[in-house]
């Protein structure tokens, strides 16, 4: 069975998740990218919550192994994704 994809199967628009227009921007690529409200509601609440760089990733990483813990392992894939993503090439975490 083939899926029939619909406009409005895809977010349209940025939404206001983080102050920082970067870190907002980012954060709405990896919405965009799996459609997935519950991740977009988690990361709102981090956006409000978060005012660095090492706090965002911390909260990432929790996001993601509660995902997993779900079995949500696409949402948690994508927290990892946005976790490696803001930790810095100077910083071996980024490498393991």
């Amino acid at each position: 069975m083939t899926t029939k994809w619909k406009p409005d199967d895809f977010p349209v628009g940025l939404y206001e998740l983080h102050p920082d227009a970067s870190v907002n921007f980012h954060m709405n690529v990896f919405y965009n990218w799996t459609n997935d409200n519950v991740l977009l509601e988690e990361m709102r609440e981090v956006g409000q919550a978060t005012h660095n760089y090492e706090t965002l990733i911390k909260r990432f990483i929790e996001l993601g192994d509660e995902s997993l813990k779900k079995d949500a392992k696409l949402r948690a894939a994508f927290y990892f994704r946005g976790a490696e993503f803001f930790i810095p090439q100077s910083n071996q975490a980024k490498f393991t």
